[in-house]
């Protein structure tokens, strides 16, 4: 792979209450989930109820990836599960500069609930 591509993986900042070691592009606000391994089919299923849901500190995370992004060097961007949403966050806002990937790869992300913001 070397010889066709350079890859770099960037970790999510935020860490997962039920296990510090595990990151997420966000969380979820605490009226919603309490953070706990064994509540995540409940915050699953309650997530599927509604249109939206407020992505606690994606935008940092947009930020963050964005700000990586702009060094340059970059032609693509790959993002599973949390990180599919947020590598399309990240191309709609390189769309509107003007300055889209020459392709991205989403793997295991949803189509509802859509975040807020």
């Amino acid at each position: 792979l070397n010889s066709v591509a350079s890859v770099v993986a960037i970790d999510a900042p935020h860490a997962l209450p039920y296990d510090p070691s595990l990151r997420g592009w966000w969380v979820y606000e605490k009226e919603l989930w309490d953070g706990r391994a064994e509540s995540i089919q409940g915050l699953a299923e309650e997530l599927l109820q509604r249109s939206t849901f407020e992505p606690v500190g994606l935008d940092e995370s947009l930020a963050m990836v964005m700000k990586e992004w702009s060094k340059g060097g970059y032609d693509a961007i790959l993002g599973f599960s949390q990180g599919a949403i947020l590598a399309a966050a990240l191309c709609t806002q390189l769309l509107e500069k003007g300055q889209p990937p020459r392709f991205a790869i989403f793997l295991s992300g949803f189509g509802k609930p859509k975040p807020e913001g």
